[in-house]
């Protein structure tokens, strides 16, 4: 039976940081080996969050999941990185991806995100390993006589995970990355498909797969009680389907949706259904308007053995690392002690 190396877990920052604190320190307790912060436009900053959460722990690992090199230069993502990596003593993963959001409401137009997130590993590496940064590129520039940091980071090789989900990054991935960490609403299928590609560009770099590191977040909601679960997790959905929160969302051929298993019919029919409400102003229509059969496609949800089953099949397809995403549950504390004890524990 095909397991997970590890579970981590991934909070978005559109909750208040004191959760997000607590909710890191429950993982720690639990075992549990990173916690992954997802910054959401514009809520609480993802910096703020991990400097908080870096001081109230001592053990688990701590991750930028992701941040924009469009919304912060990769100078400044170097500089508050080796920040976070000093205040917790060497726990900083650093996420980096294009982020939609970052892009289509900061004015960026055509982002390419393959050259762009190349440059940006490349000069945050080059600061936190201690040059004096000179760069020319298509998109940064640093210019003479050079930008070093003006301290010595607690470590000078701060390893970096891609946030993304195109073919072409997934495999400039495999190339320069340390690892891949796929987005919210990732499927086995789509986990499948991404795997893959992250190979293709291993190989082209002749890199093992044992030197990289296959992480995904995995949208969650446990409880009990498995209709509970699931009624959970309607708001996330209906927010994403939502006018003007993802363009992705619209897009039947992303990779998101194209290895789901929700139809292109399916997901138009949705997405109306959802929007129709939403744009009343009528949360709780908007949320009711998806069917269970799509919370069940995209979403793992359910009672603890509903979501073993789940999680197993994303195992099965290769994920090394699951990072259970977001939603949690009706009572977000008790579902990661639930989670830790009835889930966890059948799957690594």
């Amino acid at each position: 039976m095909a397991s997970f190396k590890s579970f981590e877990i991934g909070l978005a920052s559109s909750h208040r940081v004191e959760d997000m604190v607590r909710w890191a320190q429950i993982a720690e307790a639990e075992g549990m080996g990173a916690v992954w912060i997802a910054e959401l436009y514009y809520g609480r900053g993802l910096i703020t969050t991990c400097a908080a959460i870096a001081q109230a722990t001592s053990k688990i690992k701590i991750g930028f999941g992701i941040v924009s090199p469009f919304a912060r230069h990769p100078a400044v993502i170097a500089m508050e990185a080796a920040s976070i990596d000093e205040i917790s003593g060497g726990r900083l993963m650093i996420g980096l991806g294009i982020g939609q959001m970052a892009v289509t409401r900061q004015g960026v137009g055509n982002p390419r995100p393959a050259i762009a997130l190349k440059e940006a590993v490349e000069i945050v590496r080059r600061m936190i390993a201690g040059e004096q940064v000179i760069y020319e590129g298509s998109f940064f520039q640093m210019t003479p006589p050079g930008s070093p940091l003006f301290f010595d980071p607690v470590r000078n090789d701060v390893p970096i995970h891609l946030g993304v989900m195109g073919e072409k990054s997934l495999k400039l991935a495999g190339r320069i990355a340390n690892g891949v960490l796929l987005g919210m609403f990732s499927t086995p299928g789509m986990v499948g498909w991404a795997r893959s590609q992250i190979e293709e560009g291993l190989a082209q770099a002749g890199r093992a797969w044992d030197d990289f590191e296959y992480r995904s977040y995995i949208t969650f909601s446990v409880d009990k009680n498995a209709a509970r679960a699931k009624d959970a997790a309607r708001g996330i959905l209906a927010a994403y389907l939502s006018e003007g929160v993802s363009t992705s969302a619209t897009n039947a051929d992303s990779p998101r949706w194209k290895y789901s298993g929700v139809t292109p019919d399916e997901l138009l029919s949705v997405k109306e259904e959802v929007g129709k409400y939403w744009s009343r102003g009528d949360r709780a229509k908007a949320e009711q308007a998806i069917p269970v059969s799509f919370i069940d496609k995209m979403i793992v949800a359910g009672e603890p053995d509903e979501c073993v089953e789940r999680f197993h099949a994303y195992a099965e397809v290769g994920l090394d690392i699951a990072v259970p995403y977001q939603v949690m549950g009706p009572d977000p504390d008790n579902a990661i002690r639930l989670a830790a004890t009835d889930i966890f524990p059948k799957l690594t």
